[in-house]
């Protein structure tokens, strides 16, 4: 606890929770407040009940009397939205950090003491720590892939974790006179969060154990979940206008606008549009082409996933028959893999016919896209080289984009894993295209024939030479062990090979190298 220059104790926190009809949830929030390490000394809980009619009222009131220095409570008729009740609490806060937590939510006893301490450490102006959701809650996780002190919106997308529970320095706030929009009913955090971020001097981010717990109510009551197409469309509207009117064009509006395509945009195309009668259908495009031909710039589409990329580019182009189609993808159903010209494409409704940028897949996922597509059934010794052979669901226009190499490992050598790896650093020369075949139930057959490397002098300890499965998508090689049916990998070694000069090694995990021993000629 800190103190001000009266001496009057100054909380580390003052955290915000702004309650409409929460119960039961609201009891779990409450405790986990009370469990916090900092300690209640340390922290002021400002509840504001904004019109509960459930037993909230009642339940906020027990903890305010249990808690008398440390809770503050505040009773108002109900303002329609959050907005209201998280300003209101800003009025109110006293503490050096502001932090916003739902009263459906709850936090992790230890994290409130973990990002003081770090935002102490640090300097941090804005700081958070992982989120995961409970009751199937969607909570985006790249944002946690790496502790960072100092993030970016052109370097991080942060513009991807835009909801108020972080841990907000209350001078930076109050300097700035940044407060939250109350003419919106969802999303005006994206706004409050936004500006903040851009007047902050660091903004950090803490991994591993969860902080916070985001909680999908068993009755979907959850704002986000209750409302219309149509009111999440104008108020999405009117964040991406509001958020323009802060950035200049470029990257940093690029950065952030992307994710309104990518999710609140996307979700309106691929979920809602499918499900609208025709004239609702006209009123949902309309609204979206508006927002498109202000905000949906080459920097912008270029970095969309390619399953929101696709429906975004066919509904500019008012391919309504085929955006329909395209909508039907998912993450459980993926489009077929193409590759082309040395780029790789999604067989979406439309490719073909429209331009080859829109179906272009991006770096990301396409490593377990091919793993899941191509698998190896054969691997035996013919006439002094390795053919290997397999089938794949991927259409390979352009072979040389798939082949077998052959590297030189060490006797001990781990099998590494499937790999994205830049082709300027491939180390192996030795690859080999594969050559197509025809096309069955199980995929297009494919095979690669590799001849053993021919060697002067054999070294006492042999040569260990280890096949890799690789794929070239534009300055990207996509590497993969090449991994056989575990059942029979000694069998076939005995029946195609002569064991005692040339044999395939079967690993624990499956995958196979080969193995040429000293002073021994093949057969």
């Amino acid at each position: 606890m800190n103190v001000d220059q009266r001496g009057a104790a100054v909380p580390d926190v003052s955290v915000i929770v702004p309650v409409f009809n929460t119960m039961p949830y609201l009891t779990e929030c409450l405790r986990s407040l009370e469990q916090q390490t900092l300690g209640l000394g340390a922290v002021q809980v400002i509840a504001v009940n904004d019109g509960s009619t459930d037993a909230g009222p009642a339940e906020l009131e027990r903890f305010a009397a249990e808690h008398p220095n440390s809770v503050v409570v505040r009773h108002q008729s109900n303002s329609g939205g959050p907005a209201n009740p998280c300003n209101e609490g800003l009025a109110l806060a006293t503490g050096r950090y502001v932090f916003f937590l739902g009263s459906d939510d709850h936090l992790a006893p230890d994290a409130l003491e973990r990002l003081v301490t770090r935002a102490d450490e640090w300097g941090s102006d804005v700081i958070f720590g992982t989120m995961v959701g409970v009751n199937d809650r969607y909570v985006d996780q790249r944002i946690y892939a790496e502790e960072a002190s100092d993030l970016s919106f052109e370097t991080h997308p942060l513009a991807y974790s835009l909801s108020n529970t972080k841990l907000f320095r209350r001078s930076l706030v109050e300097e700035r006179g940044i407060r939250y929009p109350e003419d919106l009913r969802v999303g005006s955090d994206q706004l409050f969060v936004v500006a903040t971020i851009l007047q902050a001097s660091r903004v950090s981010v803490l991994v591993g154990d969860p902080f916070y717990f985001a909680v999908k109510r068993d009755d979907r009551s959850n704002i986000t979940y209750a409302s219309t197409w149509a009111s999440r469309l104008r108020d999405i509207t009117t964040i991406m206008d509001r958020i323009a009117a802060m950035v200049e064009p470029g990257e940093i509006r690029d950065s952030i606008l992307r994710r309104h395509f990518h999710f609140e945009l996307g979700s309106l195309l691929k979920r809602d549009f499918p499900g609208l009668d025709g004239q609702e259908r006209d009123e949902l495009l309309a609204g979206y082409r508006l927002l498109a031909e202000r905000y949906l710039t080459d920097g912008v589409a270029d970095r969309l996933p390619v399953l929101h990329r696709v429906p975004a580019m066919l509904a500019v182009a008012h391919d309504d028959e085929t955006l329909l189609a395209a909508t039907q993808f998912d993450g459980d159903r993926q489009p077929a893999l193409v590759l082309r010209d040395g780029q790789a494409y999604a067989d979406l409704p439309g490719f073909g016919r429209h331009p080859d940028a829109w179906y272009r897949r991006n770096p990301g996922g396409i490593l377990d896209h091919l793993e899941a597509a191509t698998t190896v059934a054969d691997m035996r010794l013919v006439n002094g080289s390795v053919l290997v052979r397999g089938t794949t669901s991927i259409e390979v226009v352009d072979a040389e984009q798939m082949f077998v190499a052959l590297t030189r490992v060490r006797e001990d050598h781990e099998v590494l894993p499937a790999r994205r790896i830049d082709t300027r650093r491939q180390k192996s020369r030795r690859l080999h295209p594969v050559r197509m075949g025809s096309a069955g139930p199980a995929g297009t057959q494919w095979q690669a024939e590799v001849p053993l490397p021919i060697v002067d002098e054999m070294p006492a300890e042999g040569l260990v030479w280890e096949a890799r499965l690789r794929f070239t998508v534009d300055r990207w090689t996509y590497d993969l062990p090449i991994d056989l049916p575990e059942t029979s990998d000694r069998a076939r070694s005995r029946e195609h090979l002569s064991w005692q000069t040339i044999r395939l090694e079967g690993r624990a995990e499956g995958y196979v190298r080969i193995s040429q021993r000293a002073g021994l000629k093949a057969l």
